[in-house]
């Protein structure tokens, strides 16, 4: 099987425990990503509390805003809600924020202006440290490899231990339904390569 390196988690898991969070840690998993954040109308309130246990939890902490916008002026707004929410969320200024896009896509060229705009503006307000998140079928539409190794990608085949897939990016989230032992409900799982 892929190795079990970072889940991901959101208000659809609740907040995260320090006991979750140990349990998890049997399994290998070794860094969270909060979401943080959607459109500029959502704040994703069990971030902080889940954020804290991990970090009490000796993981590394991240966190990610879910993309709605199409447009620069779009891309900025929801940038500065990104921001604002991870530092209220406790969100150190060495963590990685990643723009989870993979809502409206509008083709290379245009989606290579937003997520350019959306990174740029949260290094702009303070975050230096970006990677995009998208699906395995968007990568051709959506710029991941821009700056170096970068990009995280989303694939779900039916018996992942045949496969050890989009090594040249920095990671690959290989299931969306995985159940830890302790731990409510089912996770997004990701195997990182960087």
């Amino acid at each position: 099987m892929p190795s079990y390196d970072t889940v991901d988690t959101s208000n659809n898991n609740g907040i995260m425990t320090v006991a979750n969070w140990r349990s998890m840690k049997k399994y290998g998993v070794k860094a969270m990503i909060a979401k943080l954040s959607e459109g500029t109308y959502f704040t994703d309130q069990t971030a902080k509390p889940s954020i804290r246990n991990a970090i009490k939890s000796g993981l590394h902490v991240n966190g990610y805003h879910f993309a709605r916008f199409t447009t620069v002026t779009g891309a900025k707004a929801e940038a500065q809600m990104a921001a604002r929410s991870a530092l209220k969320a406790g969100l150190g200024k060495n963590s990685v924020i990643v723009l989870d896009f993979e809502a409206a896509n509008s083709g290379w060229n245009q989606n290579s202006k937003i997520v350019k705009a959306w990174i740029n503006e949260v290094h702009r307000m303070g975050y230096p440290k970006t990677d995009v998140y998208t699906m395995g079928s968007w990568i051709n539409s959506v710029p991941l490899n821009n700056s170096g190794r970068g990009g995280w990608v989303a694939n779900y085949p039916y018996n992942p231990s045949e496969f050890k897939l989009y090594t040249g990016y920095n990671g690959w989230q290989w299931t969306s339904s995985m159940h830890f032992p302790g731990c409510y409900g089912t996770f997004d799982v990701s195997q990182m390569y960087s």
